[in-house]
């Protein structure tokens, strides 16, 4: 009796302590302990519980985790389908970690660097949770986050393609760089730039999606200057708060409106997705036309804003009319930032 009352107050201790362990881990294997290596194998796809468990009772910490291989985890007990799923689950950690070290200084809830702009193919990934920490001019992109959590499946694209343009003329107009991000939350539900991270399907269907939107959406004669400016969607895989691959990611759309492209063009935009006015004629509903509202998007601080959109003021176009005076300085000044900028390159 005094044994099995010895055993159980040990387990119940060691579930304490599991509990108190949860936690988020770091990105050293080396630095887990048994519980959090426990943890983390709780959370691998097609391994049972019963695995963790095994490795809690045998007490692999992190150290002894990097050493095992396939016939360790047999001697364990550990079968060899699940003993094969988490050496290949370590060893990715440890590739990770080896190929993306500015990955992993991003660390849940802590400051983290974005993709690197206008690329597509770093070896990088974000973690969820942590905090998009930027600086921006004319050069240096600004930024905007889009959580993308309360966006149903039918209305995700509309979403997504609205908000590039209206985000990507108004960088084009403001002659600055930007990148929109979509799966990454803003105040108030969420902090500033935090990761959270969205599932895609269908990524094809997003670049095809954008193209199609800049034609309908931008005047004849800009639309491909704004094809070149508004680059192809980017994905930015997240990893989860326990190091392990998700199947979330971050979509970013970075904007260049380079100077030799753009000149002194101003950039208006046509709501395409305006609702036709219904009208009730012999017993039938036929659709009247509505002619597409007119924008003219401009960066705003940390925002855009619409110079043409319906106000109280006693003067609606005196803002709008100081703009277009001020694109040719506008231009002129991205002109010089990207020559000062290629001069630091070179």
């Amino acid at each position: 009796i005094y044994d099995c009352e010895k055993e159980t107050n040990a387990d119940m201790a060691d579930e304490g302590e599991k509990k108190g362990q949860e936690e988020d881990l770091s990105p050293d294997i080396k630095d887990w302990s048994k519980n959090q290596v426990r943890q983390w194998a709780l959370e691998l796809k097609s391994v049972d519980d019963a695995v963790a468990q095994i490795l809690f009772q045998k007490g692999i910490n992190g150290p002894s985790l990097l050493l095992l291989d396939a016939g360790n985890f047999i001697a364990m007990g550990v079968t060899f389908g699940p003993a094969n799923l988490i050496i290949h689950a370590r060893d990715e950690l440890v590739k990770l970690k080896k190929e993306e070290p500015a990955s992993f200084r991003n660390q849940p809830g802590r400051p983290c660097k974005p993709y690197p702009f206008c690329r597509y193919h770093d070896t990088y990934r974000y973690m969820e949770g942590s905090i998009l920490d930027i600086a921006s001019d004319l050069i240096e992109p600004c930024h905007e986050y889009k959580g993308f959590t309360n966006t149903t499946d039918e209305t995700k694209m509309s979403k997504f393609t609205d908000e590039v343009i209206r985000f990507a003329a108004a960088c084009m107009n403001s002659r600055t760089n930007g990148t929109i991000h979509f799966g990454v939350g803003d105040k108030p539900q969420f902090t500033h730039g935090q990761v959270l991270g969205v599932v895609v399907e269908d990524k094809e269907a997003y670049d095809n999606e954008l193209k199609s939107a800049i034609d309908r959406s931008f005047e004849f004669k800009h639309k491909q200057a704004a094809q070149m400016c508004i680059k192809p969607p980017r994905f930015v895989g997240v990893l989860n708060k326990n190091m392990t691959s998700s199947d979330k990611c971050v979509i970013e759309v970075d904007i260049v409106p380079e100077s030799v492209i753009c000149g002194e063009n101003i950039y208006h935009t046509f709501n395409m997705d305006t609702k036709k006015a219904k009208k009730k004629e012999k017993g039938k509903e036929d659709k009247s036309e509505i002619k597409p509202s007119k924008q003219l998007f401009i960066r705003d601080g940390g925002s855009s804003r619409n110079l043409l959109a319906t106000t109280t003021s006693a003067k609606p176009m005196e803002e709008y009319k100081r703009f277009v005076d001020s694109v040719a300085q506008r231009s002129q000044l991205r002109k010089q930032a990207e020559e000062k900028q290629l001069s630091v390159i070179e």
